[in-house]
């Protein structure tokens, strides 16, 4: 089956920075003055800016787990909640969008030629808490973090595993920071959707996720988007009727869905979000 979910999920992706989450970690003073975040109390003012995050990916793939860890240290906006910007309609959790246009292609000498590395926070340390396994270590160099983003596809955690990432320390202070793996979410739609009549879409939750969102896109309409979320534990969310004016019997629909949890620490600098993802297989419908 096509994977869509690296191309069809942009909407989303914006609309979804973080929903939820939760602060695992604060700044406390070490024995030898640094600075590390641990559970205990804020010491000093410090600040609620993001500066990097985070991201542990468990997906359904072919069959398999297919295991993700990456790091996008670098200052971020402000987490926002579901609110549909570029949205043509709104009704309920889901969102339409109009047809995606084709990325443009910049001009000759335009761009800077300097990628973003990231910012250095000492070596990252992945260890699955509940397996007692250490993942893997990566180091900061010229390049950024070498060895990211680490693929996996032997299985090195189970969903409802913890996994804890621990940052030695440097620009962006010491810390510590855990999230429980997640499920990939198997959604239950039928094989073909009626465009006249509400579509009723259902997972069983995962109780270690706090959001699920879903993106169903008719790419013989030019790409138009529908975009829903929801709370993981909702297990249901209704897109109603008026959202598939643009799609066309005959048309065939991609899809994918994924659910969401997000964690924090905080450093001296600002907070670090850790956010966990589990990916379900794509899918196809056609419209009838």
């Amino acid at each position: 089956m096509k994977r869509v979910r690296r191309v069809a999920l942009g909407p989303i992706a914006v609309l979804l920075v973080a929903c939820g989450g939760r602060l695992d970690a604060t700044p406390s003073a070490s024995p030898d003055g640094a600075t590390s975040a641990t559970d205990a109390g804020t010491v000093g003012a410090v600040s609620d800016a993001l500066v990097g995050q985070l991201l542990v990916t468990t997906e359904a793939f072919d069959g398999q787990l297919l295991e993700r860890f990456s790091a996008d240290l670098q200052p971020l906006p402000a987490p926002t909640p579901f609110a549909c910007p570029g949205a043509t309609a709104r009704v309920g959790a889901c969102c339409v969008f109009p047809p995606i246009p084709p990325i443009p292609s910049p001009a000759p000498g335009s761009g800077t030629g300097a990628a973003n590395l990231g910012t250095n926070a000492g070596a990252l340390a992945l260890f699955d808490a509940t397996s007692r396994t250490n993942v893997g270590t990566f180091d900061f160099g010229t390049g950024g973090y070498a060895g990211l983003p680490a693929n996996y596809y032997a299985t090195r955690w189970q969903p409802g595993d913890v996994l804890s990432v621990s940052a030695a320390g440097a620009r962006i202070g010491a810390f510590t920071v855990s999230a429980p793996a997640l499920s990939p979410p198997i959604v239950q739609l039928p094989p073909s959707l009626v465009a006249t009549q509400d579509l009723k879409i259902t997972w069983l939750p995962d109780p270690n996720a706090e959001t699920m969102a879903i993106q169903i896109i008719d790419n013989d309409a030019g790409s138009v988007a529908i975009a829903c979320s929801a709370p993981d534990s909702d297990g249901t969310f209704t897109v109603d009727a008026s959202l598939f004016a643009a799609f066309k019997s005959g048309d065939l629909c991609e899809g994918a869905a994924y659910r969401e949890t997000v964690r924090y620490a905080q450093t001296p600098t600002g907070r670090v979000a850790l956010k966990s993802f589990g990916y379900g297989a794509s899918f196809r419908a056609s419209v009838k």
